[in-house]
């Protein structure tokens, strides 16, 4: 009897928005569960991420994946041991921002591209099909963001930005850290695809919630010197898209999920895209 007792797994449920995600422990080996969150296949394609993931596995960016099924979308990975999810305000030491940008380069310069993509231009037209399809009502602030929002696609040059395979989705808790060995990794790729390296950066830092020097630091990190007035310019239009999208993202899995808190995630979204546009872009190039 104490046999068996002592063989069931121990079941932790861990954080996260879109999905349901479990720590198992289960003779002293712990893996990680994740389920698809309620109708998150209406705008994810669980297969692409299954096979991204398979591409990660072993390059020591990511957990690496034991069992994918594409079709459920069940997932089940090995577990970081020794690592933590991040907070925003520890990207504002040097060390780890530099660490950041060292994640995303090995990201960006893998060889095999990744199969699906995320184009701003089309995701907010993806969401903004099943807001209306659903008839889910727009909140007073994102109808503020709406117009320049829709304005910032039309005016920024895409196609002179560089593309890479990125993650999409860098909040600081997708960073998990182990401060023993100093290693960094990225985890949560379901959002991930080709995508434009400077939205990746402005998806970063619009998170972070840093000063206009720290934006700089990154940027220069990134690219190895000093960018230029244009750069800086549509990296701060990229902020409030990145908002826009994620607010519109937060209503849809509000609909899904009836989470007062994601309706709340929405506003702060939406807000702080207001902020931005206010703050950000007053200036004469805009």
């Amino acid at each position: 009897m104490k046999e068996v007792v002592s063989s069931l797994p121990e079941v932790e449920r861990l954080g996260g928005k879109t999905n349901k995600s479990f720590a198992i422990t289960f003779n002293r080996q712990t893996l990680v569960l994740r389920v698809p969150g309620k109708g998150t296949e209406s705008y994810i394609c669980r297969d692409s991420e299954g096979r991204i993931l398979q591409q990660l596995t072993g390059t020591g960016i990511s957990s690496d994946v034991l069992y994918f099924d594409e079709q459920a979308g069940i997932l089940l990975t090995d577990f970081l041991r020794g690592y933590q999810p991040l907070a925003r305000g520890d990207f504002a030491d040097a060390a780890m921002l530099e660490k950041a940008v060292a994640v995303f380069k090995k990201v960006h310069q893998l060889e095999l591209p990744f199969e699906s993509s995320f184009y701003p231009a089309e995701i907010i037209s993806k969401f903004n099909e099943i807001i209306n399809s659903r008839n889910i009502p727009l909140p007073d602030i994102a109808r503020v963001c709406q117009k320049t929002a829709q304005s910032l696609l039309d005016t920024i040059n895409w196609a002179e930005l560089a593309q890479a395979n990125c993650h999409c989705d860098s909040l600081a808790d997708n960073f998990m850290f182990n401060r023993q060995s100093g290693d960094l990794r990225l985890i949560d790729w379901e959002y991930a695809g080709r995508s434009y390296i400077l939205y990746e950066l402005a998806d970063f830092a619009v998170d972070k919630e840093q000063q206009a020097d720290w934006d700089n630091r990154l940027l220069e990190l990134y690219h190895g010197q000093a960018v230029s007035e244009q750069v800086r310019l549509t990296f701060q239009r990229c902020k409030v898209l990145c908002d826009y999208l994620w607010g519109l993202w937060a209503l849809i899995q509000y609909q899904d999920k009836q989470e007062l808190s994601l309706y709340d995630y929405a506003l702060y979204r939406f807000s702080r895209c207001a902020g931005n546009i206010d703050r950000e872009l007053a200036t004469p190039a805009y």
